[in-house]
């Protein structure tokens, strides 16, 4: 008897201790998350911190290149990863909070390039170069459509900086994410322009590693959940920037 309640205070133990402290990774991606005098910040970063406060979760955040940061939490127990958008490809390798933040991505040109003619992506496929950032979900949607031309690039910052200096003729944007990446590349708003043409309508998770209890991933649902449900994830909600459009200028 006192063995079995030895062993299993031991299980207690070592179950709580397993969870004393969930290790978060993220991207340098503003202004869902970036660093500024040292300190991890953003909006997708305030709404996960909000989240681990509600949960009184012990967490710690480390800001990490994407594909690095995907890979460790894809193989590293006890680990998370955000922005995640949730493709059929992903779907079994994570366990998934959310979704958080609805996004949607658009192929954006040169202000000064001809409007976009075509109405599908697979038309595009073999006519256009775009830039692309290694490891996101577009690279995976445009190689299904049988683009094989792609730019793959380190960073989206990388991936507009192409697009200026016309080495690609697009580059996959969203609203959420592109003023602070016209700010960092020092590029007025004004010398780009979306296309009609949409790659795809993302929802972005917190994917935790496949080895978490699942009653650990639903606590953090549940708060998610209960936050939404009070407003208080509200005000988080990252603005958009509106850039005119072919389609609204007229051509």
């Amino acid at each position: 008897m006192i063995f079995r309640l030895h062993t299993g205070l031991l299980a207690l133990l070592i179950s709580a201790s397993s969870f004393a402290q969930t290790q978060l990774y993220t991207e340098s991606f503003a202004p869902f998350s970036y660093q500024q005098d040292g300190v991890i910040k953003g909006k997708a970063v305030a709404i996960v911190r909000r989240m681990a406060d509600e949960i009184q979760e012990p967490y710690q955040i480390k800001l990490w290149p994407w594909i690095r940061a995907y890979t460790k939490v894809k193989n590293t127990a006890n680990t998370g990863l955000f922005l995640v958008a949730k493709t059929p490809a992903r779907e079994k390798l994570f366990k998934w909070v959310g979704p958080i933040i609805e996004d949607h991505i658009y192929l954006c040109q040169r202000a000064t390039a001809s409007p976009l003619p075509y109405m599908r992506l697979d038309q595009l496929s073999k006519r256009a170069n775009i830039a692309i950032t290694r490891g996101f979900p577009e690279q995976e949607i445009l190689q299904r459509h049988g683009f094989n031309n792609l730019k793959l690039t380190k960073n989206p910052l990388h991936a507009l900086q192409l697009l200026h200096r016309g080495h690609a003729d697009y580059v996959s944007c969203t609203p959420y994410t592109l003023p602070q990446l016209l700010k960092a590349a020092s590029l007025p708003a004004e010398s780009f322009q979306y296309t009609s043409m949409k790659v795809y309508q993302a929802e972005l998770y917190l994917a935790f590693n496949q080895q978490t209890p699942d009653a650990h991933v639903e606590k953090w649902q549940h708060a998610m959940l209960k936050l939404q449900r009070e407003g208080k994830l509200t005000s988080l909600t990252p603005d958009y920037i509106h850039l005119e459009t072919p389609l609204e200028n007229g051509h």
